[in-house]
């Protein structure tokens, strides 16, 4: 018995489903998490001024919007698991543009890592969809964001300590390898061969832009993106200006990479998130999140310069966003059309594209006049704003 409860449990991690879909986004996580303190601390140091790194993140997220509307070709020519070996690959090779210690290199690297973003996650969520049962979407959306919970809440300072203190090698190293494991373990699971999630492509289907009208015409679906936009800005927000933030008023950039770490290990607590919404529904975690984040982040100007007060409300509001990563991408799944998962789930993920482009160059132009507290009010200006929104997320959800 003790034998045949071995082999089910390898079973679980050797077989495409809600376990081996959490490993792929662990080692995702590994990867991204090695960059995601180090981007911005070198950008600053190499350009001098928030405005200027606002700028650099705006570029590179745009041209990540316009390599964003080829996903639908990739998809359908090369298959979900495939396309999300290539997002591996790119995230494998990163570290080389990152390690010439240039602008162009960083912003090289920033880009590639957005274009492996956009595969992975146009790719993950197809593969999830056509290999986990409906009524169990919200269990395998937060045991693969569990999953990635241990490297997100050690990899970001330990980037920053092995890039600084040991040699820069290291951290990119760790950074490569994790991408290079993602790879070979999508390999070991046979999803090279496709992983089955898309079929034929419908007349139009690679062509972007004639998606959007039947995205746009299905409320549901405007929601969910408003809501996953607003939720990845946020992300966005955390990870590019608390660094920036914290080294400005004086922290060393350890302590910036330990604050990252730390609210990005908060990610330990998605499972309670997810037990509330499937024991309450979604609509009220969704409305306390965002009205929790919004608040938090309004309040960071009034710590002034004591930055132990504003990094504590910057981790309130990660607490709050934890609790929309159970939720806000759950209301997609629920409510896209099987038929459709495709070619709507391309148009959904342009909402991290979004994310990483609209933000920044707003932030670009508000610290051309005024200060970082700016990016702050604007942020939780577009929180609140989603916490009023998701009184329309159905309450059968």
């Amino acid at each position: 018995m003790t034998t045949v409860a071995r082999r089910s449990w390898r079973q679980v991690f050797v077989t495409p489903g809600p376990a081996a879909f959490a490993v792929c986004y662990a080692l995702e996580a590994c990867a991204r998490a090695t960059l995601v303190a180090l981007a911005p601390l070198q950008a600053l140091q190499l350009l001098g001024s928030a405005r200027d790194v606002s700028v650099l993140f705006a570029v590179a997220g745009c041209v990540a919007v316009v390599f964003g509307l080829f996903m639908p070709v990739l998809v359908h020519r090369l298959q979900a698991g495939r396309v999300y070996a290539f997002g591996g690959a790119l995230l494998a090779l990163a570290p080389l543009a990152f390690g010439t210690g240039t602008t162009a290199g960083i912003a090289i690297a920033i880009l590639m890592v957005l274009a492996a973003q956009a595969c992975l996650v146009n790719a993950i969520n197809l593969l999830i969809m056509a290999n986990v049962a409906k009524s169990d979407l919200v269990y395998a959306d937060s045991l693969k964001l569990f999953g990635s919970a241990t490297p997100w809440l050690f990899c970001p300072a330990l980037g920053v300590y092995l890039y600084n203190q040991v040699a820069p090698i290291w951290a990119l190293g760790l950074f490569s390898v994790a991408g290079a494991a993602l790879v070979a373990y999508m390999a070991g699971l046979g999803l090279f061969r496709g992983g089955g999630a898309v079929g034929p492509a419908p007349a139009g289907a690679l062509r972007p832009c004639r998606n959007f009208p039947r995205f746009i015409a299905q409320p549901r679906l405007r929601l969910s993106w408003v809501l996953n936009f607003v939720r990845s800005s946020w992300w966005s927000v955390f990870f590019v200006y608390t660094p920036i933030y914290m080294v400005t008023a004086g922290s060393s950039s350890g302590s910036s990479a330990l604050a990252i770490s730390i609210g990005s290990g908060l990610l330990y607590v998605i499972p309670f998130f997810a037990w509330l919404a499937k024991r309450h529904g979604m609509r009220p975690l969704v409305i306390g999140g965002f009205a929790m984040a919004g608040v938090a982040v309004a309040c960071i100007p009034l710590a002034g310069g004591r930055v132990e007060i504003g990094v504590a409300l910057i981790l309130i509001a990660s607490l709050a966003g934890v609790a929309l990563d159970a939720t806000t991408q759950t209301t997609f799944l629920r409510a896209v059309r099987v038929r459709e998962r495709a070619e709507m789930g391309m148009v959904f993920t342009y909402h991290r594209d979004a994310a990483n482009l609209l933000p920044h160059t707003i932030f670009a132009v508000l610290l051309s006049f005024f200060g970082l507290d700016a990016v702050f009010l604007a942020s939780a200006l577009g929180l609140l704003a989603c916490a009023w929104l998701g009184r329309w997320v159905p309450r059968a959800m």
